[in-house]
């Protein structure tokens, strides 16, 4: 692909889809890459989005990069500004469609949203499909990495953050709190940017408490802090 980069170009946020519930929707790891995308639109990072994502579940009945244009759209971001990719099936298709579409603009600075243990795992990388295999001068923009232990989050209940080792001992903590929104994070993990691992010593440590900042910021108050 010939690279269009210039300087005076119109600045891009690419957020990677994810596999459709079977009803269509959006689960929470995805509306948080639209929640990030959102923030660097409004933020004015970006003028222009791009949502990559076919129809990779037949069920959902349509593309991800439909649903994704939906929710950011409800956001208010103008349907003019959104850019629709829907013929990719996995992350190297992702790279391959949205160079495909970039060799056509005259675009500046680029960044590639998604989960933030998508970007950084070490097999099928995005940042390398992207910069590496088509030349992209993508810079990387972590979405909060964390788990909503619900089938969605609900408006008016109580919000709790919850350290645990184990993944029984989360099921046990999420039978007995029925009545909120259960976001929560392994302790310990990747030290990179978006990750925000629980630091065992004193209380939840600096990282435990910018992961609740994030989660108050995108999600409300958080009510309930356990460490189990």
């Amino acid at each position: 692909m010939r690279k269009k980069y210039t300087t005076s170009g119109e600045d891009f946020a690419i957020i990677l889809g994810k596999y459709l519930r079977d009803d269509g929707s959006i689960d929470m790891e995805l509306r948080e890459r639209l929640k990030k995308g959102e923030e660097l639109y409004r933020n004015g990072v970006c003028s222009r989005i791009i949502v990559s994502g076919g129809e990779a579940n037949k069920r959902a009945g349509r593309s991800e990069a439909e649903a994704m244009k939906e929710f950011l759209s409800a956001q208010g971001i103008p349907q003019e500004a959104i850019i629709t990719e829907e013929k990719s099936r996995n992350t190297y298709e992702n790279a391959r469609e949205c160079a495909a579409i970039l060799a056509q603009e005259n675009y500046g600075r680029l960044y590639l949203v998604s989960s933030a243990k998508h970007l950084y795992r070490s097999y099928c990388n995005p940042y390398r499909f992207f910069r590496w295999l088509f030349k992209l001068p993508v810079k990387n923009a972590p979405a909060c990495d964390c788990n909503l232990s619900y089938v969605d989050f609900e408006e008016g209940r109580q919000n709790c953050v919850v350290f645990f080792s184990k993944k029984a001992e989360l099921d046990k903590y999420i039978s007995l709190h029925t009545d909120c929104n259960v976001f929560a994070k392994k302790k310990g993990g990747i030290l990179r940017e978006g990750f925000l691992p629980y630091f065992v010593g004193s209380g939840i440590g600096e990282r435990g408490e910018k992961f609740v900042g994030k989660i108050e910021k995108l999600y409300g108050k958080v009510n309930i802090v356990a460490v189990i």
